[in-house]
């Protein structure tokens, strides 16, 4: 059973490290956000982290955003993200997946593998 997931934070000196955490304080977490309502998304995979800070995927959004994007901390850019990509009248399922796959074969920190297709 996997009991450690590798999480990649955002580090003050503008690097990163890894940290470990368990299983169980991920389900802690989401167990406590489920009972004030708070809902939460979670990425899954190994390539996941491509889309933190990816440029592409910033582009793009820039389009459909706040005129202040440009200036959000990258945190506040991930979030504005996600915020736009939740517009069911803007965009489907389909759009969304088609959205964050070129973003990834377009990051330069990410190699393309064609198994990410499937």
């Amino acid at each position: 059973m996997l009991e450690y997931f590798r999480v990649e934070t955002d580090v003050v000196q503008g690097g990163t490290k890894n940290m470990e955490t368990t299983v169980k304080e991920i389900a802690d977490l989401l167990e406590v956000r489920k009972g004030v309502n708070s809902r939460t998304v979670l990425f899954l995979g190994a390539r996941v982290g491509g889309f933190f800070c990816n440029s592409k995927l910033y582009e793009f959004i820039e389009q459909y955003s706040v005129p202040t994007f440009g200036k959000l901390s990258d945190i506040e850019k991930f979030a504005e993200c996600y915020k736009v990509l939740s517009d069911q009248q803007r965009f489907s399922e389909s759009n969304i997946h088609d959205i964050l796959t070129v973003s990834l074969k377009d990051e330069p920190s990410l190699k393309y593998r064609q198994e990410d297709d499937c």
